[in-house]
C-alpha cells in the first residue's frame, strides 16, 4: 500500500485540490486574484467575472496537470466528460495531508503507532517508517512512533486499506511519568 512519495506542500493549491477530490468526488476550485486591480482596469467591472473564471480554469488545469504528472490521479475522457480517479499514491498523500491537518491532542496525550512487521517484509517496514517520519511522527523505538496530533483516525483509515493491517496498531495514549 505504501510507496515512495513526492510530497505536496501543505496547504498548497495542488494539495487542496487533491483533498477536495477525496472529500467531495469533484473539486471546487477557488483562486484568490493577486492582480485584482490590474484585472479590473483591463477588463472593466463588467468583464471582471470573465477574467476570474479564466484564471480559475487555468489554475485548476495546472493543478490537475501537476497531480497527473505526479501520478496522484488518473484521468480519462468518457463521452464529453473527464473522469478522475485517485491512485494509490494519491490516497497515501491524502492521508499524509490529513495527518498534518489533525488537531493537537491535550498535553498529556499522544497518538502512537506500533508495528511488528516480519523480516520477510523488510521493505514494508522501511516504507512505513518513511511515511510516519514524513507525516511528522517521531520514533521512540524502531517500531513505535508517536505524534502530538490527533492522527489516529486518518492513520487507521490508511492501514485499514492495506492488507498488512494485522501487523500495525494505532492508539491514542496518555503518558504517566
Amino acid at each position: 500500500m505504501l510507496s515512495r512519495l513526492y510530497h505536496l506542500k501543505d496547504r498548497s493549491e495542488t494539495a487542496r485540490i487533491l483533498s477536495e477530490l477525496s472529500h467531495l468526488g469533484e473539486a471546487y476550485f477557488l483562486l484568490m486574484s493577486r492582480q485584482g486591480r490590474r484585472t479590473l482596469n483591463y477588463y472593466g467591472y463588467d468583464g471582471l467575472h470573465i477574467a476570474h473564471a479564466r484564471a480559475k480554469r487555468k489554475a485548476r488545469q495546472q493543478a490537475l496537470d501537476r497531480l497527473r504528472r505526479l501520478r496522484f490521479i488518473k484521468t480519462r475522457r468518457a463521452a464529453k466528460k473527464y473522469e478522475v480517479a485517485i491512485t494509490e499514491k494519491g490516497w497515501q498523500e491524502i492521508f499524509r495531508l490529513r495527518v498534518f491537518d489533525a488537531d493537537l491532542l491535550p498535553e498529556e496525550k499522544m497518538c502512537m503507532v506500533v508495528f511488528d512487521i516480519p523480516e520477510s517484509h523488510r521493505s514494508l517496514r522501511k516504507l512505513l517508517r518513511g511515511f510516519l517520519e514524513s507525516a511528522g511522527f517521531m520514533p521512540i523505538q524502531r517500531s513505535v512512533w508517536i505524534s502530538p496530533f490527533d492522527a489516529a483516525e486518518p492513520i487507521t483509515d490508511l492501514f485499514r486499506k492495506s492488507r498488512h493491517a494485522r501487523w500495525i496498531r494505532v492508539f491514542t495514549v496518555e503518558e504517566h511519568c
